[in-house]
């Protein structure tokens, strides 16, 4: 069984790879397309890469927290997420110290802008609302398993560590929160518990002396923090994910595909998702006045065409047609 469930998954990963493929592509021939409103600039074009800071998480008067250093961690697993797909510049933080306490204010005022130098595009903030450590005692326990027998379950300690917040992306100057993440985290572990004395069929312990176990356990509540912020990977991505433009259409045997503005140097990879959005100015019937609208005009994946600082598409059949020169192409994660 377990050799025709391997031999499905790779069948449908062969399938799934071939179907990126673009054969015959000196085929393809360019075709004239209608044009965004939009269209990019020179400097839109070559793709500004975001600069970002990530400062340090709030853990408040927690100490468990504040021992563990788990704004570390948040901070580390953070950095490593937005850098890893070259998202985002990394800025250094100990630069932006008149930016934190900027933010920091006008958080508690609810109001105000960065008037500082523009040394980052965004900045990245989180709180601590939970961080805790537990340690719980289990006794011996029977059990019995078929074919195997009896058994008894070692006393032991069950020790846990949960954390909870949430992560604030704030675009700047204006300092507007453009992204609220909340996340949790849970990590367990196991640990024999050392008994003296007479225990009555390994269950209950008489007469006996026990060991209360861990008082704490930084490590265990450090591994909470980065499977807490971890566990958000995608949100995090999608925030910063790349953006570019529809360069060329060019058709063969009624397929099409799409030249587009990114490419490897900007993290892209064969099979990553995308959504197309057009930009379109429509006018209000009532006020006669002009107004930005955006759509999502396709959907589809990166082929295996990409080069350092472009790529080639594909997209759902049904929407070639819609797609203009210009239009914008997000990567979604």
């Amino acid at each position: 069984m377990s050799k025709i469930s391997n031999f499905l998954a790779f069948f449908l990963l062969f399938t799934l790879s071939s179907c990126l493929s673009i054969k015959n592509f000196d085929s393809y021939q360019k075709v004239p397309m209608s044009e965004s409103e939009f269209l990019p600039t020179k400097s839109q074009l070559k793709g500004k890469v975001s600069k970002v800071v990530v400062f340090p998480f709030d853990v408040g008067d927690n100490k468990i927290a504040k021992d563990a250093d788990v704004s570390k961690v948040a901070i580390t697993s953070v950095e490593n997420i937005l850098t890893e797909n070259k998202l985002i510049k990394l800025i250094d933080r100990n630069s932006a110290k008149k930016l934190e306490k900027e933010i920091r204010l006008s958080e508690m005022k609810k109001s105000g802008g960065y008037k500082g130098p523009q040394i980052s595009d965004y900045a990245v903030m989180g709180v601590f609302s939970n961080a805790s450590f537990t340690s719980k005692y289990k006794a011996a326990m029977p059990g019995y398993k078929p074919g195997e027998g009896y058994y008894v379950t070692p006393a032991h300690f069950e020790y846990k560590s949960n954390v909870g917040g949430n992560i604030k992306i704030y675009e700047l100057p204006s300092m507007s929160v453009i992204e609220n993440i909340e996340f949790e985290g849970v990590a367990i572990r196991k640990e024999n518990a050392k008994n003296e004395g007479v225990s009555v069929l390994g269950i209950i312990d008489i007469k006996g002396k026990r060991d209360d176990g861990a008082k704490r356990d930084d490590n265990l509540l450090r591994k909470a923090v980065k499977k807490a912020i971890t566990s958000k990977i995608r949100k995090l991505k999608n925030v910063f994910a790349k953006k570019g433009y529809i360069l060329e259409k060019r058709i063969f045997e009624e397929k099409a595909i799409f030249k587009i503005s990114i490419g490897s140097e900007d993290g892209l990879k064969k099979g990553d998702k995308f959504e197309i959005i057009g930009k379109f100015e429509e006018e209000n019937d009532i006020t006669g006045d002009s107004e930005l609208e955006t759509r999502i005009l396709a959907k589809g994946k990166i082929s295996d065409r990409i080069n350092s600082h472009s790529a080639w598409i594909l997209i759902d059949e049904d929407d070639y047609d819609r797609v203009r020169l210009g239009d914008v192409v997000k990567i979604k994660y």
